[in-house]
Protein backbone atom coordinates (compact mmCIF):
# COMPACT_ATOMS: atom_id res chain seq x y z
CA UNK A 1 0.00 0.00 0.00
CA UNK A 2 2.94 2.22 0.85
CA UNK A 3 4.55 2.03 -2.37
CA UNK A 4 0.98 2.42 -4.55
CA UNK A 5 0.71 6.09 -2.24
CA UNK A 6 4.47 6.75 -2.99
CA UNK A 7 3.49 6.25 -6.72
CA UNK A 8 0.53 8.36 -7.09
CA UNK A 9 2.80 10.97 -4.91
CA UNK A 10 5.38 10.77 -7.16
CA UNK A 11 3.44 10.79 -10.40
CA UNK A 12 1.48 13.73 -9.16
CA UNK A 13 4.46 15.99 -8.21
CA UNK A 14 6.13 15.08 -11.58
CA UNK A 15 2.99 16.36 -13.25
CA UNK A 16 2.76 19.34 -11.22
CA UNK A 17 5.68 20.31 -12.27
CA UNK A 18 5.93 23.52 -14.68
CA UNK A 19 7.11 22.86 -18.23
CA UNK A 20 9.84 25.37 -19.45
CA UNK A 21 9.48 24.31 -22.89
CA UNK A 22 6.36 23.83 -25.24
CA UNK A 23 6.48 21.09 -28.25
CA UNK A 24 8.28 22.91 -30.56
CA UNK A 25 11.17 24.02 -28.64
CA UNK A 26 9.84 26.97 -27.09
CA UNK A 27 9.64 28.35 -23.46
CA UNK A 28 5.68 30.36 -22.59
CA UNK A 29 7.44 33.90 -22.98
CA UNK A 30 6.89 36.01 -25.04
CA UNK A 31 9.58 35.59 -28.15
CA UNK A 32 9.81 37.79 -31.06
CA UNK A 33 8.20 37.13 -33.95
CA UNK A 34 7.13 38.84 -37.23
CA UNK A 35 3.91 37.91 -39.22
CA UNK A 36 1.75 39.43 -42.35
CA UNK A 37 -1.78 38.50 -43.30
CA UNK A 38 -3.18 39.32 -46.58
CA UNK A 39 -6.70 40.11 -47.26
CA UNK A 40 -9.01 39.34 -50.48
CA UNK A 41 -9.85 41.83 -53.06
CA UNK A 42 -12.83 41.42 -55.54
CA UNK A 43 -10.14 39.24 -58.04
CA UNK A 44 -7.81 37.16 -57.26
CA UNK A 45 -5.82 38.55 -54.36
CA UNK A 46 -3.60 35.89 -52.73
CA UNK A 47 -4.90 35.40 -49.21
CA UNK A 48 -2.42 33.94 -46.31
CA UNK A 49 -1.27 34.36 -43.49
CA UNK A 50 2.56 33.47 -42.59
CA UNK A 51 4.41 33.98 -39.02
CA UNK A 52 8.24 33.76 -38.54
CA UNK A 53 9.62 33.59 -34.89
CA UNK A 54 13.38 34.67 -33.87
CA UNK A 55 14.68 31.25 -33.96
CA UNK A 56 13.93 31.01 -37.49
CA UNK A 57 10.46 28.94 -37.22
CA UNK A 58 7.60 29.75 -40.01
CA UNK A 59 4.47 28.77 -40.37
CA UNK A 60 2.68 29.92 -43.44
CA UNK A 61 -1.46 29.21 -44.03
CA UNK A 62 -2.48 29.85 -47.91
CA UNK A 63 -6.21 29.77 -47.80
CA UNK A 64 -6.70 31.43 -51.71
CA UNK A 65 -5.00 32.01 -54.67
CA UNK A 66 -2.09 31.03 -53.81
CA UNK A 67 0.97 28.69 -54.88
CA UNK A 68 1.04 26.74 -51.49
CA UNK A 69 -2.06 26.18 -49.79
CA UNK A 70 -2.40 24.53 -46.54
CA UNK A 71 -0.71 24.96 -43.23
CA UNK A 72 2.89 25.30 -43.83
CA UNK A 73 6.28 25.27 -41.78
CA UNK A 74 9.57 25.95 -42.73
CA UNK A 75 13.02 26.44 -41.28
CA UNK A 76 15.07 29.88 -41.94
CA UNK A 77 18.84 30.24 -41.35
CA UNK A 78 20.24 31.97 -38.39
CA UNK A 79 21.13 34.64 -41.29
CA UNK A 80 17.96 34.97 -42.69
CA UNK A 81 15.75 35.33 -39.50
CA UNK A 82 18.65 37.83 -38.13
CA UNK A 83 18.70 39.72 -41.08
CA UNK A 84 15.15 40.11 -41.37
CA UNK A 85 14.55 41.29 -37.71
CA UNK A 86 17.87 43.78 -38.33
CA UNK A 87 15.55 44.97 -40.80
CA UNK A 88 12.58 45.69 -38.30
CA UNK A 89 15.09 47.46 -36.14
CA UNK A 90 16.59 49.62 -38.74
CA UNK A 91 13.22 50.48 -40.43
CA UNK A 92 11.95 51.82 -36.71
CA UNK A 93 8.45 50.14 -37.56
CA UNK A 94 6.90 51.16 -34.18
CA UNK A 95 7.14 54.90 -35.06
CA UNK A 96 4.76 54.16 -38.25
CA UNK A 97 1.17 55.07 -37.53
CA UNK A 98 -1.26 52.14 -37.02
CA UNK A 99 -3.07 52.26 -40.20
CA UNK A 100 -2.62 53.34 -44.06
CA UNK A 101 -5.55 54.03 -45.88
CA UNK A 102 -8.05 55.98 -47.95
CA UNK A 103 -11.62 55.68 -49.96
CA UNK A 104 -10.65 52.55 -52.67
CA UNK A 105 -12.99 50.06 -52.43
CA UNK A 106 -10.99 46.95 -54.38
CA UNK A 107 -7.28 46.51 -52.77
CA UNK A 108 -6.27 44.26 -50.72
CA UNK A 109 -4.88 44.39 -47.32
CA UNK A 110 -2.10 43.63 -45.47
CA UNK A 111 -1.81 43.30 -41.52
CA UNK A 112 2.28 43.13 -40.70
CA UNK A 113 2.89 42.93 -37.51
CA UNK A 114 6.40 43.00 -35.32
CA UNK A 115 7.32 41.44 -31.59
CA UNK A 116 10.40 42.63 -30.14
CA UNK A 117 9.77 40.82 -27.22
CA UNK A 118 9.10 43.95 -24.91
CA UNK A 119 6.40 45.53 -27.74
CA UNK A 120 4.21 44.81 -30.33
CA UNK A 121 2.27 46.37 -33.39
CA UNK A 122 0.45 45.91 -36.07
CA UNK A 123 -0.13 48.22 -38.90
CA UNK A 124 -3.04 48.09 -41.42
CA UNK A 125 -2.28 48.49 -44.89
CA UNK A 126 -4.36 49.61 -47.62
CA UNK A 127 -3.57 52.84 -49.45
CA UNK A 128 -0.83 55.22 -49.46
CA UNK A 129 1.72 53.18 -47.38
CA UNK A 130 5.03 54.83 -46.79
CA UNK A 131 7.91 53.24 -49.19
CA UNK A 132 10.22 52.30 -46.04
CA UNK A 133 7.34 50.19 -45.01
CA UNK A 134 5.78 48.60 -48.02
CA UNK A 135 9.73 47.69 -48.34
CA UNK A 136 9.78 46.01 -45.08
CA UNK A 137 5.81 44.41 -46.39
CA UNK A 138 7.40 43.08 -49.46
CA UNK A 139 10.75 41.49 -47.41
CA UNK A 140 8.32 39.39 -45.32
CA UNK A 141 6.15 38.52 -48.39
CA UNK A 142 9.41 37.24 -50.17
CA UNK A 143 9.95 34.66 -47.10
CA UNK A 144 6.43 34.43 -46.96
CA UNK A 145 6.68 33.13 -50.73
CA UNK A 146 9.74 31.07 -50.89
CA UNK A 147 9.91 27.19 -51.73
CA UNK A 148 10.70 24.54 -49.59
CA UNK A 149 7.51 24.68 -47.68
CA UNK A 150 6.29 21.24 -45.88
CA UNK A 151 2.80 20.06 -44.33
CA UNK A 152 2.35 21.41 -41.21
CA UNK A 153 -0.45 21.63 -38.58
CA UNK A 154 0.99 23.41 -35.76
CA UNK A 155 0.59 27.28 -35.79
CA UNK A 156 3.09 29.81 -33.13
Amino acid sequence: MNKFLFLIAVSLILMSQKCDHTEDGHDGGNHPFIMVKTTGCYGTCPIYTFKITDKGIANYEGMRFVSVEGKKEKRYTKKQVEGLFQAFENGDFFSYKDEYKGNITDLPSTYLTYNDSKKEKTIHLYYQVPEKLKSLSNLVKSFANSEGWVKGEKNQ
